[in-house]
C-alpha cells in the first residue's frame, strides 16, 4: 500500500475556556483534530484578546497563509480575506527584481475612529520564498501615503508607457 506524507492545512479552530482544538485536512482527504503549539495558543489568544478585534483580520489571514500548503491557496486566503474586509485590505500586484510578480497587501488596523497602523504582506510568487512582513505606526504610514499620493501626482499627466502584466 502507497503512503504519503501529509501535508495539513488549518480548516478551523474551537476554543472554550478550557481547551483549544484545531482541525486540520490534507489533500488527500484525510482530516484530523489536535491541540496547537504553544506558539498556536498564543497566536490565538492574541486573535481573540487583541485590543478588541483591531487585529484579528491581519492574524486570521497571517494564520491562513502560515498553513496554505501552496501558493495558490495562500493568495486564495488573501483574495477572501480581501473580499471579506474591503475596508480594511487592499491587494497590489506588483514585480520583484526577477519580474516574476507577487502580491502587496495592505490591512489597516483599525476599530470604528481609532485607527492603530498599517501591516504590509509581501507574497512572492515563487513558492519557496516566504512572505514580508513590515508594520507602520499612523505617523510613518501616512508618510507613506503621501509618498503614493506624490508618485500618482507625478504621474498622472505623463505618459504612462504600457506595462506587461503578470497577474501574480
Amino acid at each position: 500500500m502507497k503512503t504519503h506524507r501529509h501535508l495539513w492545512e488549518l480548516t478551523g479552530t474551537f476554543t472554550t475556556e478550557e481547551q483549544i482544538i484545531l482541525y486540520e485536512k490534507c489533500p488527500c482527504g484525510v482530516e484530523r483534530e489536535r491541540k496547537p503549539t504553544k506558539k498556536e495558543k498564543a497566536i490565538i489568544a492574541m486573535r481573540e484578546n487583541c485590543n478588541d478585534g483591531m487585529y484579528k483580520t491581519y492574524i486570521d489571514m497571517m494564520m491562513g497563509i502560515g498553513s496554505a500548503i501552496t501558493r495558490d491557496s495562500a493568495l486564495e486566503v488573501v483574495n477572501h480575506t480581501a473580499e471579506d474586509h474591503p475596508d480594511e485590505v487592499i491587494v497590489v500586484n506588483v514585480d520583484d527584481d526577477a519580474m516574476t510578480g507577487g502580491k502587496l497587501v495592505f490591512v489597516d488596523h483599525k476599530k470604528e475612529s481609532s485607527y492603530f497602523g498599517t501591516s504590509f504582506v509581501f507574497l512572492p510568487f515563487h513558492p519557496a520564498e516566504k512572505p514580508t512582513q513590515f508594520f507602520m505606526y499612523p505617523k510613518t504610514a501616512k508618510k507613506m501615503r503621501g509618498a503614493f499620493a506624490s508618485l500618482v501626482k507625478k504621474i498622472s499627466g505623463s505618459k504612462i508607457v504600457e506595462e506587461v502584466s503578470v497577474d501574480a
